[in-house]
């Protein structure tokens, strides 16, 4: 979207429509002490507060991100891949398995228990176990150690830290409830509608609060005509793209219960934006409330064949 000629000040308005959002955030790692404390100082609800880390998320993505792809071998290259082959309520069992391939990746020898990845779910212990028969190889033989003791490490960082994934998701889940509109098609960049001012500022310090380059910033959007015939564009654009996925899921032929039911909140989320949109833009969009209501209609009539 080509924000030139768009008027967009900093300072006290009077009179605005609501506000253009843009953020970024990066890579990090944070305790949950450090994610409390955030949440308290920029007041978000603690009801959008990441789940409790479990130990056995922390070890699988951990593990996960472990293997090791392209290790140069003479004319080949070696992969260490790590496979789950057990899980119980008393443990989970990984494996270091062992790939050589050729240059066109066609494999040429796989060993499947190069080591053992445990994790005790009583005690959330990591523990190790190797394969003395495995004969490493000689031309990078501490390819196993290494990875062995980098699974160790992010076990330990990933028990007690939350990723930018789970930050990502709080940012996510509290823009979504004030019903953006995208401005840049890529993302990034959106419109938030003055009514929710406060639930954004409270947004904007709990990004700023992060550390590393994570940034937030918001520009008021003044009032006219303009400014008004941009966001419905824009607005009009994004409802008809996610009443063009829930047509899809009418569609298709193995549709299931949970996906109708999915599909017909984002159904009646669509519906209360446009009704909000149209009053603060002060816009008639009967004929997108129209399609709303009638793919609801459509929604529960197959659900009731669904269920019946």
């Amino acid at each position: 979207m080509d924000l030139k000629n768009k008027v967009a000040i900093f300072g006290n308005v009077e009179k605005k429509l609501g506000h253009i959002f843009f953020y970024s955030l990066s890579e990090q790692l944070i305790t949950k002490e450090k994610l409390e404390e955030n949440f308290a100082k920029s007041g978000l609800d603690m009801d959008l507060f990441p789940h409790t880390i479990r130990p056995v998320d922390a070890f699988r993505r951990a593990t996960t991100e472990c293997e090791t792809y392209g290790v140069p071998y003479g004319d080949c290259f070696v992969n260490y891949l790590i496979r789950e082959v057990a899980c119980d309520r008393d443990l989970v069992l990984r494996q270091v398995v062992e790939e050589v391939v050729d240059s066109k990746k066609k494999r040429l020898s796989f060993t499947p228990d190069v080591a053992k990845l445990i994790l005790n779910r009583s005690s959330e212990q990591l523990i190790i176990e190797y394969n003395q028969l495995f004969q490493p190889d000689p031309l990078n033989p501490e390819a196993v150690l290494e990875l062995i003791s980098r699974a160790k490490l992010l076990y330990n960082q990933y028990l007690t830290h939350y990723t930018s994934r789970a930050v990502r998701n709080v940012v996510i889940q509290v823009l979504h409830g004030m019903k953006p509109t995208v401005i840049r098609p890529s993302g990034g960049v959106y419109f938030v509608q003055d009514q929710y001012s406060d639930d954004l500022d409270k947004l904007v310090q709990f990004i700023r609060l992060l550390e590393g380059q994570s940034e937030a910033w918001t520009i008021p959007l003044v009032d006219s005509e303009d400014m008004r015939a941009m966001i419905t564009v824009k607005f009009r654009e994004q409802v008809r793209s996610s009443l063009m996925q829930l047509s899809e899921t009418l569609k298709k032929e193995n549709v299931s219960s949970y996906e109708i039911t999915q599909s017909l909140s984002r159904a009646k989320e669509t519906l209360d934006a446009v009704r909000e949109y149209e009053q603060a833009l002060k816009t008639s969009m009967e004929d997108l409330e129209l399609e709303c209501e009638i793919i609801q209609k459509q929604m529960l009539v197959l659900l009731e064949k669904k269920v019946a």
